[in-house]
């Protein structure tokens, strides 16, 4: 099941969780909770650095040149599948942490009205019932239409 979401008003897209349910949609983080100066977005910028700004602040732009949040280990034995896929959008590798990662991947790079596709694209946090909650969608999709897609991958 996919939604349609949103943050902020310079950007819209789909964020969904491990089972399928929306993260985010337009006005705000889902259970009823606002995505208002609270809500974050951690970012690693070109240079390695992390920053944090407020969600509604995000724009295309920023995400054109991140980092993946998570670095991945890969070794012999491990119980997933990780790796590096050579994804013509990006004319670059592209990271993946399951097989279930790597499907998506090769849709998104098959689907034209892809132009940018961001692994681990940002870190998001907001105060969620006293406690701070966080949450890092697998893909980020930009599109040429106006609904950019953060896409979270797992099954129901």
């Amino acid at each position: 099941m996919v939604r349609r979401a949103s943050l902020g008003s310079r950007w819209s897209g789909t964020l969904l969780d491990g089972i399928g349910r929306v993260v985010l949609r337009s006005s705000g983080i889902s259970n009823g909770v606002e995505a208002d100066s609270t809500a974050r977005l951690c970012v690693r910028g070109g240079d390695g650095a992390a920053r944090e700004i407020p969600i509604r602040q995000a724009t295309e732009d920023l995400f054109r040149d991140v980092l993946p949040w998570r670095t991945f280990r890969w070794y012999y034995g491990q119980q997933h599948y990780s790796g590096r896929y050579w994804a013509s959008t990006m004319s670059a590798h592209v990271i993946y942490e399951s097989r279930l990662e790597l499907a998506r991947l090769l849709m998104a790079d098959f689907d034209t009205s892809v132009n940018h596709i961001v692994a681990q694209p940002f870190m998001m946090q907001t105060p969620i019932g006293g406690e701070i909650r966080r949450h890092i969608p697998d893909y980020l999709l930009l599109t040429a239409g106006p609904a950019d897609q953060p896409r979270q991958v797992g099954h129901d």
